[in-house]
């Protein structure tokens, strides 16, 4: 067995803890997610910032409202940088999150699962649409000529 060690101790707040709001510091894409892994012993790397969430607030909404087309917008007049854009630590406390009661947050929440569920969907029939008329016109086509 190989056992890689850091060259520094991890201390122990660098690690994950489920409530923790991941969020990419780097890049032109609004990119946040809960941590709810089991994993006790998960950290990340400098090019992410952990929040971390107050237990009365769902960490899946706060994540939810900052990949929001609104938050997109406002880091997209804060990004730094030319060839790799960069989210600044203060840009992000700066944002103001709303918080309905935490059974709202939770519908919240799951009305936009279940909206890119459908969405994944929609788009995988109207793949599967497409491709059965498409074997249906060749079908209708070719029909009784031998190739």
């Amino acid at each position: 067995m190989i056992s890689i060690q850091p060259r520094d101790r991890v201390a122990p707040e660098q690690f994950l803890h489920a409530g923790h709001v991941i969020v990419a510091a780097r890049g032109g894409r609004n990119t946040a997610a809960a941590y709810d892994l089991p994993f006790s012993n998960a950290i990340v790397g400098t090019q992410f910032f952990v929040l971390e969430v107050d237990p009365a607030v769902d960490p899946h909404f706060v994540a939810w409202f900052l990949r929001s087309e609104r938050i997109r917008r406002y880091f997209d007049t804060r990004r730094k940088g030319s060839h790799v854009q960069l989210i600044q630590l203060t840009d992000l406390a700066e944002i103001d999150v709303p918080l309905p009661p935490l059974d709202v947050q939770r519908k919240l929440v799951e009305f936009a699962r279940l909206t890119a569920e459908e969405r994944a969907l929609s788009a995988r029939l109207a793949d599967l649409r497409s491709r059965y008329f498409d074997e249906l016109l060749h079908h209708r086509a070719f029909a009784g000529h031998s190739s």
